[in-house]
């Protein structure tokens, strides 16, 4: 007798609560699941239930069994249905909700490739201007959602694609008629751009040399928006500590300087949110193709500092504000 069949029909009992239950769900007689519960019992050499005319209970290895064979049989399950998403040609609509900031840089041309792969596959992407709890995003329709900073709902399935950094910057205009900057003490007098939500109090954190360093800042603009800040600091209003997402073409092309490049500001990551692990054919392939574009990001300080050093014009940016040494 299949192992398989017997596992199947010890899961369906506890499931069901008897074996009358378990019966009727598979179609078969009483007499069949007392069968394949004994056969089980018999090759295991454990007994797994104990049960009397009123109850019906595992005992603590039956609970074990279950566990195991339940995870098993899953496993199983999900296998063929991939097996069988695979042999179908990819369709229908993936909704996915993204941050306004992140989504507005980098999402559309995202998007356009995965569909120029894909054509048989529709994108709806919307843009999520107030922080929503993803389980109220799903809820709402939607496929995947990406955030970034680590979710706080451990019911919901997340996946880290890369790391997020904050650096210090500022356009070559402003550094070029005030003082060079080669300590975060000479932030101070300087005009900060600040973002309120690494702003605390008034102060920035940066992390470098070993110890974190807490710098007070003060400025005459403050928001919430990256974007709002990324404008100001490219118009010469000052300095700012903003995600490498936003500034990363602006550092490579010289429009912005990255300031104490030994140091950095906010740390977090980019995660792709999905509201359970089995996932449609077509789900499963767009969070695989946007973690794999953005996996390799130069979001991170490391990646970003290497790809820097070797740039020709940030080179001549650095030399002349006085931040390469």
């Amino acid at each position: 007798m299949d192992k398989l069949q017997l596992m199947a029909t010890y899961v369906q009992v506890l499931k069901s609560g008897s074996f009358s239950a378990a019966a009727g769900r598979l179609r078969v007689s009483r007499a069949v699941i007392t069968k394949h519960v004994a056969k089980l019992e018999d090759v295991l050499g454990a007994r797994l239930l104990n049960r009397t005319t009123r109850r019906l209970h595992a005992t603590e290895i039956g609970v074990k069994y279950f566990e195991f064979c339940n995870k098993l049989l899953s496993e199983i399950a999900e296998a063929e249905a991939d097996v069988a998403s695979l042999q179908q040609k990819p369709a229908g609509d993936v909704r996915v909700a993204v941050p306004k900031a992140f989504g507005s840089l980098h999402m559309g041309e995202a998007v356009a490739d995965f569909c120029r792969a894909y054509p048989q596959i529709g994108v709806s992407t919307s843009i999520i201007d107030v922080p929503l709890e993803p389980r109220t995003i799903f809820e709402n329709g939607f496929d995947v959602t990406i955030r970034l900073s680590r979710p706080q709902d451990s019911s919901i399935v997340s996946r880290q694609v890369c790391k997020l950094t904050w650096v210090a910057c500022a356009s070559p205009g402003y550094l070029e008629r005030l003082s060079s900057i080669t300590k975060p003490s000479d932030l101070s007098q300087h005009n900060c751009l600040l973002h309120r939500k690494i702003t605390a109090g008034g102060v920035w954190l940066l992390n470098g040399q070993g110890a974190a360093t807490k710098i007070r800042v003060r400025g005459n603009l403050s928001s919430n928006s990256a974007m709002v800040l990324r404008a100001a600091a490219l118009a010469d209003a000052g300095v700012s500590v903003l995600p490498l997402y936003c500034v990363a073409a602006d550092l490579a092309d010289g429009r912005l300087v990255r300031i104490l490049p030994e140091y950095v500001g906010h740390e977090d990551a980019l995660f792709i949110l999905f509201p359970h692990r089995r996932q449609p054919h077509r789900v499963r392939l767009f969070i695989e193709f946007i973690a794999e574009r953005f996996r390799a990001s130069a979001w991170s300080c490391t990646t970003l500092e290497n790809d820097l050093v070797q740039n020709p014009v940030v080179r001549r940016r650095r030399k002349q504000v006085g931040n390469v040494p």
